[in-house]
């Protein structure tokens, strides 16, 4: 009988290769994400309520959507006496890897009513490798 060495961890590059890479914030709650192709365009769109547009961060890396914000309450009354206090003073953070290669040049993100909505036109063959998208309100 052949014996054969035993490699724990054989195999997990390529398991988490196609695995969806998700961060969120330290409280763990993250913003829900659907992802669709219509015609030749890849959308992406994420519930983000109460995030300011201008806090937003898009960017486009190597087919991996990431988004980001860090926000906080703008004014805030020391006077008051808390109960409870659940609403959010923090910053998220989230990676998508992207199913089809995109074009970041030609990509569009729109803010509206707490939707952000990033329109991805799919490409083959050379294209930007990184970029940054400005957020339309």
């Amino acid at each position: 009988m052949e014996i054969i060495k035993w490699e724990p961890f054989e195999g997990m590059e390529s398991f988490f290769k196609d695995f969806p890479v998700t961060s969120f914030s330290r409280f763990g709650s993250g913003f829900a994400l659907d992802m669709y192709k219509k015609d030749e365009n890849l959308i992406a769109k994420i519930n983000l309520p109460g995030v300011d547009p201008d806090d937003l961060d898009v960017s486009i890396d190597d087919d991996i959507l990431t988004v980001s914000s860090s926000y906080l309450e703008k004014k805030e009354d020391k006077g008051r006496e808390y109960f409870r206090r659940e609403i959010r003073q923090d910053s998220f953070f989230r990676e998508v890897h992207l199913p089809v290669s995109v074009d970041p040049a030609k990509t569009i993100a729109e803010s509206k009513d707490g939707v952000l909505t990033v329109t991805m036109p799919s490409v083959s063959g050379t294209r930007e490798k990184a970029m940054r998208i400005k957020v339309k309100k």
